[in-house]
């Protein structure tokens, strides 16, 4: 009898390390040189013990991953090219960040495909960030709101200050040096809101730090985003579209001073006032201070110089108006003293002359009333009755038996009716 053939014996059958060797090969054969590739860093692992730097690479379109690839830059290779991509693009090599790299292709039977990176193009990167910076640019004008914060009124004398900083870092302590030992004595309210300044991490504690003081922004007269001692190097987040319309539509002044003098960032563009360093912003609080008092003495010494000349003028005036009035008083008054002194002659003349004509009626009247008195009457043999005291005028109000008095020129009787 025929043996019949097992089910598998008629098939080439691979063991996964002779399929994961012929892969290799196969690469080695068709990817034999390097390739410049431009992909976007979705994490980057640098390992200080050994040296070695593993990026995990992702090529986006639309915001939807289409690739995804491992690399290694090797111990050998990453502080030369490290270094060259911070002298060239004052950033440090990071996630998020697009990059055109130099690579060789290998394929290993444990670890399976990656790349290595033995080079990057510092200027591909400098370009994708001059590209996101103009683009954000672009967004916040189309928006509206580019001008947004240099628009908001700058309170006169800002003391009440919230601070996003490090509290550790050299820019902060000379912030908060010059601010307090100023030599003019004046006070100054600040609020530290502790804050990452420097690369991917600086976007988002940025902005959450600025939300946290717009909460309670009734607190405090201006915000001031200060960094020091970092030179150059990790910019790039002060160009990224959220973190920069975040300052752009903030409801109080941002002052900033993030420490570098070229390649002004978007987030300074939009800011109400940038300044070099934090030192700048310091001064520049004192001095709208400095500036405010020396307006208050100029102010002073004018009101002062022009108070007194107005007195001077004023006295000048009320002494001129004095010797005036003095001597048209002094005319007046002599020129009425006669006219008084002949008023005063006139009316004695006329006063003697009615009192003269007044004795003599106040004689007739006198004469008319005693010609009237009834004792004069009496003595013409005339009398009066009485009857209780009342004088009786008729006869019929009379009876018999009543008492009655008469009064004569010379004494009274008394009677009784008959």
């Amino acid at each position: 009898m025929d043996r019949q053939p097992t089910l598998f014996e008629d098939r080439r059958i691979y063991s996964l390390f002779e399929l994961a060797g012929n892969i290799r090969e196969v690469l080695r054969e068709v990817y034999p040189d390097v390739y410049w590739i431009k992909a976007e860093i979705a994490k980057l692992n640098f390992y200080p013990k050994s040296g070695h730097c593993y990026v995990d690479l992702v090529d986006k379109q639309d915001m939807v991953i289409r690739a995804e690839m491992r690399a290694t830059i090797w111990a050998s290779s990453y502080p030369m090219i490290s270094s060259k991509f911070r002298q060239q693009t004052r950033e440090n090599l990071r996630d998020g960040m697009s990059i055109l790299f130099l690579a060789s292709i290998s394929f290993h039977e444990v670890y399976g495909l990656s790349l290595n990176i033995v080079d990057i193009e510092p200027s591909f990167t400098l370009g994708e960030m001059a590209r996101e910076k103009r683009e954000t640019i672009e967004a916040l004008r189309k928006e509206g709101v580019f001008d947004q914060n240099r628009k908001r009124i700058l309170p006169l004398l800002p003391r009440r200050i919230a601070v996003i900083s490090v509290e550790s870092s050299k820019g902060y302590h000379d912030f908060i040096t010059t601010i307090r030992n100023n030599p003019h004595g004046y006070v100054f309210h600040c609020s530290l809101f502790p804050s990452v300044l420097q690369g991917e991490q600086a976007i988002t504690t940025i902005i959450g730090q600025l939300r946290n003081i717009a909460r309670e922004c009734a607190r405090f007269d201006v915000v001031s985003i200060i960094r020091g001692g970092g030179g150059e190097v990790g910019l790039s987040a002060y160009d990224n579209l959220r973190l920069a319309r975040e300052v752009a539509v903030f409801p109080l002044p941002v002052i900033t001073g993030i420490g570098h003098s070229t390649n002004e960032t978007v987030v300074e563009m939009v800011a109400h006032t940038n300044l070099i360093t934090p030192t700048a912003v310091a001064s520049f609080l004192i001095e709208r201070f400095k500036a405010f008092e020396d307006r208050i003495d100029s102010l002073r010494d004018v009101l002062t110089a022009d108070a007194r000349q107005i007195m001077e003028d004023s006295l000048s005036r009320l002494e001129t108006v004095y010797h005036r009035f003095h001597s048209a008083t002094h005319r007046l008054l002599e020129r009425h003293l006669g006219v008084l002194m002949n008023s005063s002659e006139k009316i004695g003349i006329f006063s003697r002359h009615i009192i003269q004509k007044q004795g003599h009626d106040l004689e007739v009247y006198q004469e008319k009333i005693g010609l009237l008195d009834p004792k004069n009457i009496l003595g013409r043999g005339y009398s009066i009755t009485l009857l209780d005291n009342t004088p009786i005028r008729d006869a019929s109000l009379v009876r018999k038996g009543m008492k009655i008095k008469t009064i004569l020129f010379e004494g009274t009787l008394d009677s009784v009716v008959d």
